[in-house]
């Protein structure tokens, strides 16, 4: 059995891409489905992403039961190391 890594990218809900021309900024920047195309163009092995609809945050007074921007989204990508740590390298400013 090959070994393979889990690596997780935590965002903030809402985060948008950089860089891109002003259509694509208005209509197509959301930072999870672009981190995912991305991957798969990279021929990683697996993408999922966690759309994070309920927990708690240190420090709150109350469990969250609905959406809360406060809570922070995941990406996670699972290949071999050496294949993630290049991926992460080419897509750094991203």
């Amino acid at each position: 059995m090959k070994n393979k890594t889990a690596f997780r990218i935590y965002f903030e809900s809402g985060t948008k891409i950089k860089g891109l021309s002003f259509w694509k900024n208005l209509w197509d920047n959301n930072f999870a489905p672009e981190l995912i195309k991305r991957a798969k163009e990279a021929g990683l092995e697996q993408a999922i992403f966690f759309n994070v609809t309920s927990g708690y945050l240190k420090n709150q007074f109350d469990i969250i039961e609905v959406k809360n921007i406060n809570l922070l989204q995941c990406v996670e990508i699972t290949d071999a190391k050496d294949k993630i740590d290049l991926f992460l390298l080419e897509n750094k400013v991203f």
